[in-house]
């Protein structure tokens, strides 16, 4: 799943959309939606370049970014947690 930015944010940042694109929001409904791409997301000293969804109105960081960064959510204690398989750092698949 994708990540996604505000509207308002991606303006501030000078970040416009490469492309447009049909995204399905979870209640089912199909709305028009900018992609911006290149971004680099940044946590627990991990990085990684993807694109994201201008919609919403909150930061949502997607299921690719993490899977990326071989991070997990740790609903229980509300943070994301490295892969017990990759604990020090993402190993890439080729």
């Amino acid at each position: 799943i994708c990540s996604s930015l505000p509207e308002l944010l991606a303006t501030e940042l000078g970040l416009s959309p490469a492309r447009y694109a049909r995204a399905r929001l979870a209640d089912g409904s199909v709305q028009r939606v900018g992609i911006v791409a290149s971004l680099r997301f940044e946590i627990s000293d991990r990085e990684v370049f993807d694109e994201a969804l201008v919609m919403g109105d909150q930061v949502l960081i997607g299921q690719t970014v993490l899977e990326k960064m071989h991070l997990m959510v740790d609903c229980a204690g509300r943070r994301l947690v490295p892969d017990p398989d990759q604990p020090e750092y993402p190993v890439y698949r080729v």
